[in-house]
């Protein structure tokens, strides 16, 4: 539950929590069998109740000064024409100030003019917007009119240009300038107002054609599910869930699925980015900030736009608010950040009226019955599978912690709406336990179904670089992609757009067939043991897929065998049938095995009829079109021509399908997938 690279109290007073406790309190909890008792018993122990009462005050305010000398520090260096430190302070103005504040006007202003400067309208627009929102002074209020103009000349928006220019001319009144002044910036504006185009009126009006590109048509096509499932609404028709006891639920294709398929295309229920992203990062849409807006009340998270703001504010945010930071300090590792938005997202309202539904886990849910599945259904994710009869005592009594932790910061946000000064919180209402229940669930819930939210970062935005790497911003809940069962030879490969994710096949499914997706590594990456030690760690399983029961070998293993990136005739251990394409296998040290016999319809396939040559060919030709070109469509349709010829006569794992099916993963990323441009290495 710790965040490893990250340092906090919590770990401190855990520690402590276990050597404040007896011997007969131990035992005490250890007998205790449902969440309602651990959590009243946690709740209502001296050392949580002191503990936790000391973080009531922990607040994070705006600072006016530090708001102040930021600006000015952002003055001198846009003087000086150094716009990237007049943005980054700037920046930091605008997030320390006061909301409705002559400050955070003046920082927004300011900013407007860099962004300007540095060629990007309509943040600047938007900056603009919010230095008048926040009160900007009506003697100066000509320089904001005619820095909008300015903007609006840049997008080719010339009828609301002539308008703010004239509205500058008449705010002039308002100003203080001396006569000088007044005159020059009245000759500026008019210049200004005589470059607009003759023929601006016509360029207005008349109906602009808009095509989209390839690459749009391309991302369009990957992220649309061609036929929409009508009980799951992330999902393709072509999928359905099953359930058995014993094995729980799992999906598989309810036709044959060919390669290229987008399965599910879905936004998760909660979410959370990493605490050293929130300043760099939007906590609403996850896309890079460029501008940053903040919160109006704290000054710890940052959000892309007005709008992602608002839509936090009216959700979310209004219990984060006063919490974020001490989450933050905590040290506490992903998994609280989502359990806690989950709650503040849906409110004490809505989650008080499902009572009622959340009484008991379904363990069926999804599979059994014909009602929608939606991925906004608080009752989905309460359902989804959880593992507590795997967890030891110490596990237990962490998690109980943590929640309670989470249910006093709740308390202290006012999720209740009881919270006053005065307010100790002594004993839990019938509320307070319900939701503390419920966040004790979803804190043993989520370890186990929780998907990384990711970026790429690359050096080259027109084709894929071996340079390229995959970087963390934070984890998502996605209900849907949550009921698919691991293999490490998955069935899909995924990637995240804003915080949305996408799953393509990488092969070609046949109905019937389980649909499997990698909680960890793929096999080809990490060997045996190490993937099934991470799988035991974290998901509380050991792996029976084909890869771990047959051990394939890595992608290296593979490579290193051969002598080099493609398969040989000599290397070939599995081959199918000609005619009934059942595996035959071929013994290791037999030297002439290269005739082998089916002993299921007495065929006999020669080794050397194999079409090695045919199936690299194809597949390099899959990479090239995938990766180099970033072409999706003739992508897929060479990965379909190269798989088809595997299937027909070889058996995985092999140099040349990991070559087909790792291409269609980094066309993704590379195609739809969030991405952060960085210098390359020299």
């Amino acid at each position: 539950m710790f965040a490893p690279e990250r340092q906090g109290f919590f770990p401190a007073i855990w520690v402590q929590l276990l050597q404040e406790l007896t011997t007969r309190e131990r035992e005490e909890f250890n007998n205790l069998t449902s969440r309602e008792e651990r959590v009243k018993w946690m709740y209502s122990h001296r050392f949580p109740k002191a503990r936790f009462e000391l973080l009531r005050a922990m607040r994070q305010e705006k600072n006016q000064e530090a708001s102040v000398k930021k600006r000015e520090v952002g003055n001198k260096a846009f003087v000086g024409g150094d716009l990237h430190t007049a943005m980054v302070n700037y920046s930091r103005a605008v997030v320390l100030a006061s909301e409705n504040t002559q400050e955070l006007a003046s920082a927004y202003a300011n900013r407007a003019a860099c962004l300007q400067r540095l060629g990007c309208p309509e943040f600047a627009l938007s900056d603009l917007d919010l230095a008048v929102e926040s009160g900007y002074q009506q003697q100066n209020m000509f320089k904001l009119l005619e820095r909008r103009g300015q903007c609006l000349i840049m997008l080719k928006r010339f009828k609301e240009a002539r308008f703010a220019f004239e509205e500058a001319i008449s705010s002039l009144k308002l100003s203080k300038l001396d006569k000088k002044k007044r005159d020059k910036f009245l000759k500026d504006t008019r210049e200004s107002l005589e470059k607009i185009t003759a023929d601006e009126d016509n360029l207005s009006e008349s109906p602009v054609q808009v095509t989209k590109s390839t690459a749009e048509k391309q991302k369009e096509l990957i992220l649309n599910v061609e036929s929409p499932n009508t009980k799951f609404e992330a999902a393709s028709s072509v999928i359905n869930v099953k359930y058995q006891k014993g094995r729980g639920r799992f999906v598989v294709a309810e036709e044959d699925i060919p390669v290229g398929t987008s399965l599910v295309v879905e936004k998760p229920i909660t979410w959370a980015i990493h605490p050293e992203r929130y300043g760099t990062h939007c906590q609403e849409c996850l896309s890079q900030i460029k501008a940053v807006i903040p919160c109006k009340t704290c000054c710890g998270v940052s959000f892309c736009s007005i709008k992602c703001r608002d839509i936090a504010l009216s959700s979310y945010h209004r219990y984060e608010c006063g919490a974020n930071h001490v989450l933050i300090a905590s040290g506490l590792n992903i998994y609280p950040f989502l359990t806690y938005r989950l709650m503040a997202k849906y409110g004490l309202d809505h989650i008080w009226s499902l009572k009622d539904s959340l009484k008991s886990h379904d363990d069926t849910s999804g599979a059994l019955g014909d009602s929608e599945y939606r991925t906004e259904d608080f009752i989905n994710t309460f359902n989804l599978v959880c593992h507590e009869d795997k967890m030891d005592s110490e596990d237990h009594l962490l998690r109980t912690f943590v929640a309670v932790f989470l249910l006093k910061m709740l308390q202290f946000n006012n999720f209740f709406g009881n919270r006053t000064d005065n307010e100790k919180f002594e004993e839990l209402s019938e509320k307070e336990l319900f939701i503390g229940k419920l966040l004790l669930h979803f804190t043993n819930t989520f370890p186990q179904n929780v998907h990384d939210i990711a970026l790429l970062q690359t050096s080259e935005m027109k084709r894929w670089v071996n340079s390229s790497e995959i970087k963390s911003l934070g984890a998502g809940v996605y209900p849907t992609c949550a009921l698919f069962n691991h293999s490490c030879d998955p069935s899909f490969m995924r990637c995240n757009f804003g915080k949305g994710m996408v799953s393509v096949a990488n092969r070609n499914i046949l109905a019937g067939e389980e649909i499997s997706e990698c909680y960890g590594q793929m096999y080809y990456s990490k060997n045996l043991d190490t993937r099934r030690a991470e799988l035991r760690k974290h998901y509380k399983f050991e792996c029976q897929c084909i890869p771990c029961l047959e051990n394939w070998p890595t992608i290296k293993e593979m490579q290193y065998a051969s002598g080099g990136k493609e398969t040989k005739h000599q290397d070939l251990m599995r081959i199918r049938c000609k005619k009934c394409r059942q595996e035959l296998e071929r013994l290791k040290g037999v030297k002439v095995g290269n005739i082998l016999t089916c002993l299921v319809c007495g065929q006999e396939t020669e080794v050397e009829g194999v079409p090695l040559a045919e199936i690299k060919e194809k597949s390099d030709l899959s990479q090239k079109l995938l990766c180099d070109k970033l072409d999706w469509c003739q992508g897929i349709e060479a990965v379909n021509d190269c798989q088809t010829v595997f299937d027909k006569y070889l058996v995985a794992p092999s140099i040349e399908l990991y070559t087909t099916q790792i291409s269609i993963w980094r066309a993704l990323w590379m195609m739809v997938g969030n991405k952060k441009l960085i210098k390359g290495i020299l």
